[in-house]
């Protein structure tokens, strides 16, 4: 604004003394021309500045995930599809893990049906060795 401003002075300086020379009517005109397209300019570049919309918090969110995806680069991989890869083989193993104590459970079950059963089985040997040996 502040060239505005001066040109719009000069253009006023001008205006007094156009009558005097055709250079300065023309010179007048010129500046007249360069001026209202100044305007114009500043008043768009104004109007484009009001559509930017800028949300502190989002970029501040922006950088965050950026300096978790540099740290993760550092420890495991180069790019974001090498991270990716080792997050799936962690997914991975993660799984086959869930399942060995989900096994591990399935075993100790099992292993409580058979110690039942030797159990049982045990009391019935004691009980036919007993009729059949007795005083043994």
């Amino acid at each position: 604004e502040h060239v505005l401003d001066s040109m719009n002075q000069a253009i006023r300086a001008l205006e007094k003394i156009e009558n005097l020379d055709k250079n300065y009517s023309e010179s007048l005109n010129g500046l007249k021309s360069i001026y209202y397209d100044l305007q114009e300019i500043a008043r768009d570049i104004t109007e484009l500045k009001e559509d930017v919309y800028f949300d502190e918090q989002e970029r501040s969110e922006v950088e965050t995930r950026m300096d978790t995806i540099y740290s993760l680069k550092r420890k495991y991989g180069n790019s974001v599809k090498e991270i990716l890869t080792y997050a799936d083989e962690i997914q991975k193993e993660i799984e086959h893990i869930k399942n060995l104590e989900e096994e591990n459970q399935t075993l100790k079950e099992k292993q409580q049906k058979l110690e039942e059963e030797m159990t049982n089985l045990c009391e019935k040997i004691t009980i036919l060795r007993k009729d059949r040996c007795p005083g043994v």
